[in-house]
């Protein structure tokens, strides 16, 4: 046999012996949605001041973080620099007015959209020290008490400004009046949200732990549940365990890239501890750590270069860190392994590379000892996005005709009816992207209009999704979802280009959208049990993308409908 034919065949075994010799590790993990459970996982959104998700009853746990104004303008400090001026205490609290600013600020309800009304009314500020709060901006009726305040707000006029020049201020909160009783009991949710997400079969922290470009490292530096807003620095560990035990749902965790043995040892005790024994913790190492967006992804290459002296191995290392993690974790939960699930993201769209993350050559190659990481995983995680490349060039001009092509259909439809003046206006500018998002439907669903299907729903089933399901069997591991749903976003070249970027915000809450989910879905739940996880719940469209499934609490989309129809238990 000549040489070469043989070594790739011995190669071939080697590779069917180690898979195989993984899959006898590995004991498949159930991921099938309880009883009465939706078969829906869901990422929340990150906890910032600007948020149309309102998770929390107290307000200020949202709060954009304090400025400093050194001056009769605005700004001079930042956050960042009151700190490490040694303005703030430990919790970001003002334990006396500093010296270096002239006055202090923060935003809460900010810029919400009038068709948020479960916002609007009474609300009630209270707080500790000997600060004098001003509420202005989009605050009205303001009535002081004692370390107190009411004001009326009204969505869709602004934000609410809080400034003060003097005193000390801690633990200002601020609550709407129909909340005052259950923030008195130690409630912490707002009910409104949990209507919303309360039978999700899984909750993804991604966005409240911070985890892209996360700087923490050690223990003693992890978010607090008495830091003044949760935008600080994520959200506490133990508020995220008290929402997995009231919802019932089973937490997902990030742990940050930099985290020391420590820091996974102290959260998998704490989790193990305060999580509810029926519910499992799910562990993810960091966030898509292949992703060059983000500094996990430039840490992983440093780190790479430096052990094995050769570029593209950076998912390599950022498995083996991630596995190491998931040892400290399994020494957590010894005797009691069926309380946590140890997940490894993958990068879905490049077939082939999942290898090198499963098996790590170069760090098998150091020492006969070493072990590879697939053996410290029980599922793999893969992304649920399509897009179609509808952003693309290669597709502009194609864009560029159906939006030309739209917009004279509805010209024309609007002089059909006899339409003049501003109401031939108003009919054109509410219908002027009916063709082109019926087309856009189309190919986001198989690429059918161009006869370009790559990145399709169909695709993305087909052949991505497909692929990932046949290497998670092999390895006898689930394969579940980490992020999910439309990806169709305006590149940055694109974003002065408002014609693009309305159709694409239009596109993305049509009607059609959710019939496009709707296929999705099926396909989905054709390759695996486990529940679709969508990125993400609640968050208003922008340049950057329509990420969020409802734009604010209140809405009502084709895509959340069609989440919702899908995974009913």
């Amino acid at each position: 046999m000549p040489l070469k034919p043989l070594i790739a065949a011995l190669r071939a075994l080697v590779f069917v012996i180690t898979v195989a010799a993984g899959a006898m590790a590995h004991a498949q993990i159930e991921t099938t949605a309880r009883d009465g459970r939706r078969a829906l996982g869901m990422n929340l959104a990150e906890v910032v001041g600007w948020s149309t998700e309102l998770p929390f009853i107290d307000v200020m746990h949202s709060a954009a973080r304090w400025t400093g104004h050194t001056g009769s303008g605005w700004g001079g400090m930042d956050a960042d620099a009151l700190e490490a001026s040694g303005a703030l205490d430990a919790d970001g609290w003002v334990p006396e007015f500093p010296r270096s600013v002239r006055r202090l600020s923060t935003f809460v309800l900010v810029d919400l959209p009038a068709e948020m009304t479960s916002a609007a009314g009474t609300w009630h500020a209270t707080w500790e020290g000997t600060a004098y709060l001003g509420f202005t901006g989009a605050a009205r009726n303001v009535r002081y008490g004692d370390n107190s305040a009411t004001f009326e707000f009204t969505p869709g006029q602004g934000s609410v400004l809080i400034e003060f020049n003097r005193g000390s201020l801690r633990n200002l909160s601020i609550v709407h009046e129909r909340n005052l009783e259950r923030h008195a009991a130690g409630e912490i949710f707002n009910p409104d949200w949990l209507a919303r997400i309360g039978d999700m079969e899984i909750l993804r922290f991604m966005d409240w732990m911070l985890t892209n470009n996360s700087t923490l490292a050690h223990w003693r530096d992890r978010p607090r549940t008495g830091d003044y807003t949760y935008a600080r620095r994520g959200v506490p560990v133990e508020i995220m365990l008290a929402l997995a035990n009231q919802t019932g749902a089973e937490p997902w965790f990030t742990l940050p890239h930099l985290a020391d043995d420590d820091y996974a040892r102290q959260f998998a005790q704490l989790v193990k501890d305060g999580l509810n024994p029926d519910l499992r913790a799910w562990y993810e190492f960091s966030n898509e750590i292949w992703n060059w967006g983000f500094t996990q992804a430039d840490w992983a290459e440093q780190n790479a270069r430096a052990r094995w002296n050769r570029d593209w191995a950076w998912v390599q290392f950022g498995a083996v860190r991630a596995a190491e993690v998931m040892r400290v974790i399994d020494r957590v939960y010894a005797g009691d392994e069926d309380r946590r699930v140890r997940v490894l993201g993958l990068f879905t769209a490049w077939l082939g590379l999942e290898h090198d993350m499963l098996e790590a050559p170069d760090y098998l190659a150091e020492d006969p000892a070493h072990r590879p990481p697939h053996e410290a995983f029980d599922a793999l995680a893969v992304t649920g996005y399509f897009s179609a490349e509808l952003h693309s060039e290669d597709k502009a001009p194609m864009i560029r005709d159906w939006l030309r092509d739209s917009r004279a259909g509805a010209e024309e439809a609007a002089r059909a009816q006899g339409l003049s003046g501003g109401a031939f206006d108003d009919y054109v500018a509410a219908h002027r992207f009916d063709r082109a998002i019926g087309l856009a439907a189309q190919e986001l669903t198989d690429g059918s209009v161009s006869g370009d299907a790559e990145h399709s729903v169909r695709d993305l089933i087909d052949r991505t999704l497909t692929h990932h399901a046949q290497v998670a069997r092999e390895y006898g591991m689930a394969l579940v979802m980490y992020e999910g749903g439309t990806h169709v976003v305006v590149p940055p070249a694109d974003h002065s280009n408002e014609d693009l970027v309305e159709f694409f915000e239009a596109l993305n809450y049509s009607e059609a959208m959710g019939v496009v989910y709707a296929v999705l879905l099926e396909g989905w739940q054709r390759l695996t049990p486990s529940p679709f996880v969508a990125y993400m719940d609640i968050g208003q469209p922008s340049i950057w993308g329509s990420w969020g499934h409802l734009r604010h609490l209140d809405d009502d989309t084709s895509r959340w409908r069609a989440l919702m129809e899908a995974t009913a238990p």
